[in-house]
């Protein structure tokens, strides 16, 4: 395997990393704004 090879892999994991992890802060940001309006709601 050669340095070409390592590299283009290094870079599609990189990807697929990236991809998940803004899933999941996306998940987050979701779960943490309906929450805030399940309280919202709940107030009134």
């Amino acid at each position: 395997m050669n340095n070409e090879d390592m590299a283009s892999r290094i870079q599609v994991y990189l990807k697929k990393i990236e991809k998940i992890r803004v899933k999941r802060i996306k998940r987050e940001k979701f779960k943490h704004l309906l929450k805030t309006l399940g309280l919202s709601a709940g107030r009134k």
